[in-house]
């Protein structure tokens, strides 16, 4: 059964279940957006939205952290082989062409000498490294914020490699909850801070990246990519073509 093939639907599970007992939905469903709208004045909304805001406390964020910082820890215990000390498990995966991406078939023919041992080597660094950072007692908002950081860079190179159904996706939102509100606060008030392009600058630059993107072509060094990676560059061309045309 493909469904079970790989452990990502087994995460899938796991994340549902303990979301189960966190209060998303007063926050990211529909039914908060109706509540919202539903408020008959601006002072009750504001009240309404303080109160969603404010931190919650429960016993289900720890075994969160449990569960992601058990889940790294085991798979950084177990890439305990002679690939993985020798430096060659990246390699080796690249030509697993059962369950590789086009992209790592691309890769596999073009690595250099140097990519599989540094990609194996921070690899399992990093998933050791993580259970500490989720797991550190003092400055949550720095140390969980990095292990989110290292969480997506690990993921998006695995999804980019590897179909693993949703396994990389899974651990990217199992992490995303392990991060401070207070760090996505500081985000978003940085991006409120920043200063914005003149509505004019940033229409003209819009215009020339649409123009440059109608008369981009592979090329001929695009044509020797494998067919299935000509494809989706085109199509990927097509989907910011068209968002930059109707966003």
């Amino acid at each position: 059964n493909l469904f079970f093939e790989d452990g990502g639907t087994s995460l899938v599970l796991i994340l549902l279940t303990w979301t189960v007992v966190l209060p998303l939905a007063d926050r990211f469903s529909l039914d908060a957006l109706r509540r919202d709208a539903a408020q008959s004045t601006l002072k009750a909304r504001v009240a309404a939205r303080a109160e969603a805001q404010k931190p919650l406390v429960t016993l289900a964020g720890l075994a969160i952290l449990l569960q992601a910082a058990l889940i790294y820890w085991l798979n950084a215990a177990h890439k305990n082989g002679g690939t993985w000390r020798g430096g060659d498990a990246v390699h080796l995966v690249l030509w697993q062409h059962r369950v590789n991406t086009p992209f790592a078939h691309w890769l596999a023919l073009h690595e250099p000498t140097w990519f599989s041992p540094l990609a194996t080597w921070l690899t399992k660094r990093t998933e050791f490294v993580l259970p500490v950072l989720l797991l550190w007692p003092t400055h949550p908002k720095q140390t969980r914020s990095l292990a989110f950081v290292l969480a997506v860079l690990l993921h998006g190179g695995i999804a980019l490699t590897l179909t693993l159904g949703p396994f990389s996706y899974a651990m990217i939102c199992l992490l995303w909850l392990a991060v401070p509100g207070e760090a996505l606060d500081s985000v978003l008030g940085a991006l409120r801070r920043a200063p914005r392009a003149p509505d004019w600058r940033l229409a003209r630059l819009r215009a020339r990246a649409v123009r440059a993107l109608r008369r981009w072509r592979l090329g001929a060094r695009g044509s020797r990519l494998p067919p299935a990676v000509q494809g989706r560059l085109v199509t990927l061309r097509e989907a910011v073509l068209v968002y930059m045309v109707f966003v």
